[in-house]
This record gives structure tokens, C-alpha cells and sequence, in this order.
């Protein structure tokens, strides 16, 4: 293997961070200075370009050597390379694309700067420009200067390095569609010769099935281009990495948690190489590295709180109620959902945040809809369906809703915060508000994440911590959390108890500390499990690690008798562990196995891991029949003629729910209820699916079904939208109730929450509003919390709408001409729902 350092004339950094003119020159090599994992991530990219794509995984938001990558790809080829990055701040208060652009503006070739030759720039939509970074030039020339800097960015036709970020909108324009023009010549009259695509922390992109599939399809027109691809994740455990694999004929360069503290064929020469560095060299030459010695040290710290929190009887009703299970006739039970919900709640009872007296249940079926219940609540009405099961089964329901009851009796007869001389002993909520109040304590300066397991409870958490005036505590769901790109780093995570199994990898992301808290006994052990089958997880995921680095050396010719591999080699046999178990001639597959590792645990729970995964399963098909057998007395019946194949159909439409349509061909895209639809108008079915609301379609897309709670988000617009309906009321007259009640809005936002065109009122205090005026108790007790789950998903419903939108437009205005490859990522996922959707509306019954 070549290496990079030869292929590449010295490369030097100043220091960006100087502040005398006198020290403008003070140079710091690069070249030969890089970390020993940079260079060989260097190393195999420059030697594998022209042969294969690259998938690099590292635990880290940020691609940091990618000015390097860039430079030596162009440098080499002669050809521009395009960055996909972010512009979302955050790093040192600077976005990603911000902080490359300022690296490469400080390399430089013996005083040289690299940017005379290979200028570098920003892609906005419609244009591109130098984003000149000249901080220490003479004033009285730098005006001047950085103008003439620019117009050679523009005016040279060699090759360029183009950064474009989403501006948080998790979008990306294709390559063709920003820069270049029907005859192949880059916009504003510059040669483009493109020969390398990043994707740093693709993770963005791809995040789902669907989207994954969708991400190779809008790529696949520059696979047979002669272009390189480099694909950064920042989870290295994401299950799409071998999707992405497969499908672009890449490597994969796995410096996961596994590899990187495990091997000391790794660790040990990266670990010298920082010990040995100056500090205020490695400070300036770390702004190109792709690691920090913090990614070689096993000290992830996952720590269990001592002491253990008392459990009282805890175990013993919880293992009586387990017991109760095995005996139930699930075959033969009539109010199935609801047992099944109960599930649901016995697992969930020992890793609440809050209080189990504050905790809502949101339960509903097709006798008596839905609405929140309390623990008791539920409980209650369980007990009063019993009737309806047969005599065996009423007996030993019966007692099992007994044992829940002492459960819950169990924790919520705990001390309350801030009240002492009340219960002796403390439950969870009690320690974590404790915690959160000394967080300095545990946490020194780390910022304090609280995972929460069920929906309803950090809104309510978020309300303790204010009500005791502690600050400076994130709180979110631990789905929401799972699929958040944030430094980890800078984070100290504190958990309720042993992690749901579908985000174990939350575990193995490189916070400070994660700390857990846990009842004596079974809460207990379930957590040490879980702690050593990181342990495991980590030797497994180096084997597949391996797998991976021997088909990049096989591939090469390189012999397999470095650091690297005998390290491994000495410390597998050490441990007798049996690598044939995951085959190195089928490394694709190998992620199976990782994850059959976690749904297995171990054998002495995978009881309850199969009671959950009933649960899960049951619950959710008890939901799509419950959503099937709907009967929309509240609907409009169309004929409607689809815009595409020019055949008539005859669809119902609910009531309750909102499509986008237009009033004629021409006019602009609406949101309404079906009821303002007139023949001669166009109507959107979202997936051809009349049920499907955009909500759904976001949830689908972006995988966020555990995150968020559908039925929550939507119920206050189907109860309004009925609401108008049944009772006539004009618009105006609803905005002077509204105001009556002290509302405080515009008419027009009114009006739009009347017509269903937004995702939801900003403050909650207006949803209460609302339920004042449609007398909903719902809405009345619960407007927080609904508040809480519509500002999850508040900002990509509004970038989604509009962009959908601008799908819709396309597909009738340009029809079969309309080519998907010039739509950006975002609208090409919903050109596939929208596309065979559109119809005209020819009469209405």
C-alpha cells in the first residue's frame, strides 16, 4: 500500500487560532504529523479510489480530517470533489461546514496557501461563492484581496471543492440539479469536472429502510461516472451500513467503539502519538485528525448509582404477576389490546422518571375510543371488562391486576421530592431530581442528559425541574435521543434503568458517563446484563470489525502480520472465542448477528423479551383493525379521475382528516378539510392511501413510530375539524370564542388551525383554549403533554409541507417529462408517495 504521504507534497497548517501578526507564519506540518488512524484511513482511501467506495464509521459527527481528503483527492485526480455537510451549529459554535472551510483556508505548501490552486466554496441553492477566511491579512489590502480571492474562485477552471449543508433542513440538492446545466457545464460559465462525493454523517440521510433504498436510488446516476464516494456514519452501528455497502461496492473502514478500545495495534501507537505531541501542536494538527485520545480509552464509565434504591416488595408482585402470565389462555381472551397493554405497563413500571401518580396512560379501542388514564385508571377499567373473559381466565386476570396494583402501590408510596418527613423510602423520581440538582457532583461540567423510556414523561419532568428551579437538564425520549447527531462527548447520560433493547447502541456512543438507576434485585440484574453484554457486544462487533479490515487487506495484497492483526489474533485465542461463527467470506451479514446478540440477551430474560415483543406486535395489529374497521360516518364519498392514468375511482374521504389539493391547475397548494373541495379541483392522496396523513408519512420516512405518539399529535385537529362541522360555527364566530377565553392570536392563525394546515398551535396554552370552546375534556387536562409530543415533529412537518408541495407541483405541471434524478434527497422520498396520488375531483356524493 502507497502511502499517503508520499503521493502528497508536505502539506503545513497555521494556526488559526493566532491572534499576533508576529506569529502569522508559525507553521505546523501536517504531513508527517497526523495520527497514526488518520493516516491509515488516508492511506486506503488514496489507494482504493479508483478501485472502490468508501464507508468510514467513527463515533463522531464530524469528518475532521475532510479538508486533507479533499485536497489530495483533487490534488491527485485533477478533478472537484463535493462535501455534503451540515450547517447546523453547535461544534464550538461553528457548523461543520464552517469549520472545514476555515481548515482549509490554513493549509498551506511551503507558505503557499492550497486554496490558490484548488479554490473551495460554498453550493447554496441557487448559487455558489468563496467564503474567503483571511483573518490576519492587512487591512489595508484585505478587501481588495479577499475580492480577487474570489473572483478566481469563480473564473478558474481547475478543479474546486464545493461545501453545501442542509441548513438544517436535513435536505440536499443533487449534484445535477445545483450545478450543472443540460450540456454537462457547471452554472455560472466554470468548468466542473466532478470526480468525489462525502457524505459526512450520512446517518442524516439514511435512517430507514425506506430512505435508505431511496438514498442509493437518488445516487445511482453517478455510480457509472467515474466518481469516488465517501460515506461518513457516525453510528457505527447503524443497520443500514451494509445496505449502503452492498449497493456502491464499497469498503468499510469500521473504527468503531470495539476496534478503537480494544486493539492495541490501534490504541497503544495512537495513544503515544497524542503523549508525545506537544500541546500546542496536537491542539492545531487535532482540527485535521479524525480521532482524540478520549476515542482509545474503555472508560465510557456506564456506572450503576450506589447504594441501590430499596424496592420494598417490588420483586415479589412483580414475579407473581410474571407467573400469572404463564397461565393466562391468550388464545381465548376477549379484550386481548388491552391485556396486552397491560404487558406494556408491568415492564415499564420500575423505570419511570416520574412519579407513577403522574404517569399517563393513553389507551383507546374501537368501544370506547381514546382518552389518558392514570395507572388506576386503567387498571379499573381492566377489571371492569373481566366479565367479558371466560371463568378461568377472569380468575387469573383478576389476580394479576392485583399484583399490578401492589406494584404500582409499591412506587408510588415513595418519598416525595422536596418532602422529607413523609415515605422513607426514595423511588427513581426522588434520585434523579436529586441528582439533577447536584449534577456537579456526578457530572463535574458534563451537560446532563435524562433519557426517558415512555412518551408522556419527560413533559412532566420538565415540569418538576422548573417547578424546583434546576436548569441546565435535557430531557428526552430515549427514541428521539437514539436518532439525534449531537457531540456525545460533551454529555453525561443519566437512565431510569436497563435500556429498551431496540436502542441498545445508545450504550455504546462515547458520552462522558452514563450513569443508571436501579432498584435492588431484578431492576438490578437486568442492568448488570445489560452492562456486560457491552462487554460482549464489543468483542463481537471487532470480529465483524476484522472481517472487514481483511477484505480491504485481501483486496490489496497487503499480508495480515501487522500491529493490527496480531493483536487481535492473541487476544481471540486468549479468549477461545470462535470466530467461525461469523464467516469473513460473508462480512455483509455479519450485523445479523450483532443484533440477534441483543434481542437474545440472555437466556434468564428472554422471557420477558418475549412478553414485550407480544405485546409490541399484538398492539400494533390490534391498532391497524381498529383503524381498519372505522366506520367515517363523518365522510365525503368522490368520483375522482387520477391525473395519470386517466382512470375514474371512487374514494372516501374522512372528515377529520387533511389533504393538500388545489383549486384548479394553476392556483396555489391548500390544506383542507375534504369539505371545501369542489368538482374541477385536484386532490392529493398521500401513498394513494385516502388514510394517510402527512404526519403518517413523516413517521414512516423517518422511522419515528416509538418516538411519537400519532393518535396524540392528531386528536385535537380531528376534534376541532368535527368540531366546525357538526355545529356550523363560522370561523369568526370560533375566533371570538377563542378570544373570549383569553386567546391571543391572530385571526389568521386561527384560521389555520381551523382548516387543518398546521401541525398544531405553538403554545399549548392555546390547545387548552380550544378544548375550552369544544368542551373536550382531553384536550383541558392534557394540553401539555399533546403540546409537548406536536413540538417533536413541529419544524419537519413544516419543511416537509413545503417541500411536498413543491413534489406536487412538479409531478402536474412537468407530468411524464418531470425527471426524479433533478429533485433534491428529501422531495425525491416523496416524489415516490405522491406520484401516482394526484387526482381530480369530478363529483361529490
Amino acid at each position: 500500500m502507497e502511502k499517503w504521504a508520499s503521493k502528497i507534497h508536505h502539506i503545513n497548517t497555521y494556526n488559526p487560532d493566532c491572534k499576533d501578526a508576529m506569529d502569522y507564519y508559525y507553521n505546523t506540518k501536517l504531513t508527517e504529523n497526523i495520527s497514526p488512524l488518520t493516516n491509515f484511513f488516508l492511506n486506503t482511501f488514496l489507494n482504493s479510489m479508483d478501485k472502490k467506495n468508501i464507508i468510514v464509521t467513527f463515533p463522531d459527527n464530524i469528518l475532521r480530517p475532510l479538508p486533507l481528503i479533499a485536497y489530495s483527492y483533487s490534488f491527485l485526480k485533477n478533478k472537484s470533489t463535493m462535501v455534503f455537510t451540515s450547517s447546523t451549529r453547535g461544534l464550538e459554535n461553528k457548523s461543520p461546514r464552517e469549520i472545514h472551510n476555515m481548515g482549509y483556508y490554513m493549509l498551506n505548501w511551503d507558505g503557499e496557501y492550497l486554496f490558490y490552486d484548488i479554490p473551495i466554496g460554498f453550493i447554496f441553492k441557487d448559487k455558489v461563492e468563496a467564503k474567503i477566511k483571511m483573518p490576519l491579512a492587512n487591512r489595508r489590502f484585505k478587501k481588495k484581496y479577499i475580492e480577487h480571492l474570489k473572483n478566481n474562485f469563480t473564473n478558474t477552471n481547475g478543479p474546486k471543492i464545493l461545501l453545501y449543508a442542509d441548513n438544517g433542513t436535513r435536505i440536499v440538492d443533487t449534484v445535477n440539479n445545483i450545478l450543472l446545466d443540460n450540456k454537462n457545464k457547471f452554472k455560472h460559465e466554470m468548468n466542473f469536472d466532478l470526480g468525489c462525493i462525502i457524505f459526512e454523517n450520512v446517518d442524516r440521510y439514511v435512517n430507514s429502510k425506506y430512505t435508505s433504498k431511496q438514498f442509493i436510488n437518488w445516487i445511482k446516476d453517478y455510480h457509472d461516472k467515474d466518481i469516488n464516494f465517501i460515506f461518513h456514519f457516525s453510528n457505527p452501528n447503524s443497520p443500514f451500513i451494509n445496505y449502503i455497502k452492498d449497493k456502491t461496492d464499497s469498503f468499510v473502514i469500521p473504527f468503531n467503539n470495539g476496534i478503537l478500545t480494544n486493539n492495541e495495534g490501534i490504541s497503544i501507537p495512537s495513544l503515544e502519538y497524542y503523549d508525545k505531541k506537544d500541546p500546542v501542536e496536537i491542539k492545531i494538527i487535532e482540527n485535521y485528525n479524525l480521532d482524540r485520545p478520549y476515542f482509545y480509552h474503555n472508560d465510557s464509565d456506564i456506572t450503576v448509582f450506589e447504594p441501590l434504591l430499596e424496592a420494598g416488595n417490588i420483586d415479589k408482585h412483580f414475579m407473581e404477576a410474571k407467573n400469572l402470565l404463564k397461565r393466562v389462555l391468550e388464545d381465548q381472551l376477549f379484550n386481548k389490546k388491552l391485556y396486552y397493554r397491560s404487558l406494556g405497563l408491568l415492564y415499564s413500571l420500575q423505570d419511570l422518571i416520574i412519579n407513577p401518580s403522574k404517569y399517563k396512560l393513553r389507551y383507546g379501542d374501537k368501544d370506547i375510543g381514546w382518552r389518558f388514564f392514570s395507572i388506576t385508571e386503567f387498571l379499573e377499567m381492566f377489571q371492569s371488562r373481566l366479565p367479558k373473559e371466560n371463568t378461568f381466565n377472569q380468575l387469573v386476570l383478576g389476580e394479576y391486576i392485583t399484583q399490578l396494583e401492589n406494584i404500582y402501590s409499591e412506587l408510588s408510596k415513595c418519598r416525595r421530592f422536596g418532602e422529607e418527613s413523609s415515605f422513607n423510602r426514595i423511588g427513581k423520581d426522588y434520585k434523579i431530581l436529586e441528582i439533577a440538582q447536584n449534577k456537579n457532583d456526578y457530572f463535574s461540567d458534563h451537560v446532563l442528559m435524562i433519557g426517558a423510556y415512555s412518551n408522556s414523561e419527560a413533559s412532566v419532568l420538565r415540569e418538576e425541574l422548573e417547578r424546583w428551579d434546576i436548569d441546565g437538564i435535557e430531557v428526552r425520549h430515549i427514541g428521539w435521543l437514539n436518532k439525534s447527531h449531537f457531540d456525545r462527548s460533551n454529555y453525561s447520560l443519566l437512565l431510569p434503568g436497563p435500556i429498551p433493547v431496540k436502542y441498545f447502541s445508545e450504550l455504546l456512543r462515547p458520552y462522558k458517563k452514563i450513569l443508571v438507576l436501579a432498584y435492588e434485585g431484578y431492576n438490578f440484574n437486568r442492568i448488570k446484563d445489560q452492562m456486560k453484554l457491552v462487554s460482549d457486544f464489543s468483542v463481537k462487533e471487532e470480529i465483524v470489525s476484522m472481517n472487514y479490515f481483511k477484505e480491504i487487506y485481501e483486496f490489496m495484497g497487503i499480508p495480515q502480520n501487522d500491529a493490527l492483526f496480531e493483536d487481535y489474533h492473541k487476544r481471540i485465542n486468549e479468549k477461545e472465542i470462535e470466530t467461525d461463527t461469523l464467516p469473513s467470506g460473508n462480512v455483509s451479514n455479519t450485523f445479523d448477528d450483532l443484533k440477534e446478540l441483543i434481542s437474545i440477551d440472555s437466556s434468564e430474560y428472554k422471557e420477558d423479551l418475549d412478553n414485550l415483543g407480544r405485546m409490541i406486535k399484538h398492539i400494533k395489529s390490534a391498532n391497524q383493525r381498529t383503524e381498519e374497521s372505522k366506520e367515517y360516518s363523518e365522510s365525503l364519498e368522490f368520483y375522482l379521475r387520477n391525473l395519470e392514468t386517466g382512470k375514474k375511482y371512487k374514494k372516501t374521504l374522512p372528515l377529520a382528516k387533511t389533504y393538500f389539493f388545489l383549486k384548479n391547475i394553476g392556483s396555489k397548494i391548500e390544506e383542507g378539510s375534504p369539505k371545501e373541495l369542489k368538482p374541477g379541483n385536484f386532490v392529493i392522496v398521500i401513498d394513494n392511501d385516502e388514510k394517510k396523513t402527512l404526519l403518517q408519512l413523516i413517521i414512516e420516512i423517518y422511522d419515528l413510530e416509538s418516538s411519537i405518539d400519532k393518535e396524540i399529535i392528531e386528536f385535537w385537529k380531528e376534534r376541532l375539524m368535527l368540531f366546525i362541522k357538526d355545529t356550523g360555527i363560522k370561523y369568526k364566530q370560533f375566533y371570538d370564542a377563542y378570544n373570549n377565553f383569553g386567546g391571543e392570536k391572530h385571526y389568521q392563525t386561527v384560521l389555520n388551525w381551523c382548516k387543518g394546515r398546521v401541525i398544531g398551535p405553538e403554545e399549548s396554552k392555546d390547545l387548552y383554549y380550544i378544548g375550552k370552546i369544544l368542551d373536550e375534556e382531553i384536550l383541558i387536562n392534557n394540553h401539555k403533554l399533546i403540546s409537548e409530543e406536536i413540538g417533536k415533529v413541529r419544524n419537519i412537518h413544516r419543511t416537509t409541507g413545503r417541500k411536498l408541495k413543491k413534489v406536487i407541483k412538479s409531478v402536474i405541471f412537468e407530468g411524464s417529462g418531470l425527471d426524479a434524478q433533478n429533485l433534491n434527497y428529501e422531495e425525491y422520498l416523496f416524489y415516490e408517495k405522491v406520484k401516482n396520488g394526484i387526482y381530480e375531483v369530478l363529483e361529490i356524493k
